[in-house]
């Protein structure tokens, strides 16, 4: 099997551009799925609090938007899912779901149809990927969910530092990926 070329590599991801300066995320950098820490949560919805009003006074002042609360919740919520997203706490795919769904009533009010249709995908992926997110959560997390049994397929699956693996050792195709 030919090794791929454009940046991706065993350990993670290198930028191909940085590659020679040796610039890029190695596996000691990669993060795992975690549940998010209470004290985190209440940082960030005293952020998300802060960019919704400071976002709903802007939009309201220096704009004719005719949902400037629900165009700053929509904006806000999204900032702060997009941040969590980044550190891969498992709860961002619950701010996705309300993003998306006050998205599709927000934009199905303005009749903008194919928005609707966009932002409708958008909040099924958001389920899909929290049933998938669910069954990686990292072992070391201290609010861990326990993982889903597997079924079907051959063998019997074990989980090998977070790899699964048939019975003879083989990887098993999972979310789209060869572990």
């Amino acid at each position: 099997m030919a090794q791929r070329r454009n940046g991706a590599t065993a350990q993670g991801f290198k930028l191909p551009s940085l590659e020679g300066l040796g610039v890029g995320f190695n596996k000691s950098t990669t993060l795992e799925v975690s549940r998010i820490k209470l004290k985190t949560s209440i940082i960030l919805t005293i952020v998300f609090l802060i960019l919704f009003v400071s976002m709903w006074k802007t939009l309201d002042h220096f704009t004719d938007s005719p949902v400037p609360g629900w165009d700053s919740f929509i904006a806000s919520l999204s900032i702060i899912a997009t941040w969590m997203l980044a550190r891969k706490f498992y709860e961002h795919w619950y701010l996705w779901i309300v993003v998306n769904a006050v998205a599709v009533l927000l934009f199905l009010s303005r009749g903008l149809y194919p928005t609707v249709v966009l932002y409708s995908v958008y909040c099924v992926m958001s389920f899909i990927g929290l049933k998938e997110w669910r069954k990686t959560i990292s072992q070391n997390s201290p609010f861990e969910e326990p993982a889903p049994p597997q079924r079907g397929g051959r063998g019997i699956t074990i989980n090998l530092k977070s790899r699964r693996r048939d019975l003879h050792g083989r990887s098993i195709k999972a979310n789209g990926f060869r572990y």
